[in-house]
């Protein structure tokens, strides 16, 4: 149930991004709601798990939106790998843990996706990387605080359970 409701959720954050994306856009750009999912879930999860959610995530959002098939689910990845490696040990009560993970993998995917990009064969300048990526990074940091308390309270139900711990 807790997989379902991540990728339920993505599936949400990549429509509000489409579909939404002029009403909640900041100087013409979205925030990165798949990323977050992604590294919320690797807080918990690990590396490994955080990596194969975060390539199911972006695979999901290059067959919604993607030009390059493949390349969501590449960065969605690795950031789901660092995120799950940069916070093992770490408190995750600590409102300090998830925005900073959020800040350095939103910096990491925006960087991947203008060199991805760029070996692919786009033209992109780089002021492409600092007035789409800049706002983007700001945004998607700043929703990150609001966005952790109702994930924290979800996955500490739906994983504990899985994990047996409500029996201890």
């Amino acid at each position: 149930m807790y997989y379902v409701m991540i990728f339920v959720w993505a599936f949400i954050g990549i429509v509000i991004q489409t579909i939404l994306g002029e009403t909640f856009s900041l100087a013409g750009m979205t925030p990165d709601l798949p990323l977050i999912i992604v590294a919320f879930n690797a807080i918990f999860d690990g590396p490994r798990k955080g990596a194969y959610t975060g390539v199911g995530i972006g695979l999901l959002e290059d067959l919604y939106i993607g030009r390059f098939i493949g390349m969501n689910a590449l960065i969605k990845g690795v950031v789901g790998f660092i995120s799950g490696r940069l916070t093992q040990g770490a408190f995750r009560e600590n409102m300090w843990v998830p925005v900073l993970t959020v800040m350095i993998n939103s910096a990491l995917s925006i960087v991947m996706y203008y060199l991805t990009g760029r070996i692919l064969g786009e033209q992109w300048g780089l002021s492409a990387l600092y007035w789409k990526g800049i706002p983007q990074f700001v945004y998607t940091l700043c929703l990150a605080p609001f966005l952790y308390g109702p994930f924290f309270g979800f996955a500490n139900r739906h994983l504990n359970k899985q994990e047996g711990w409500d029996e201890i």
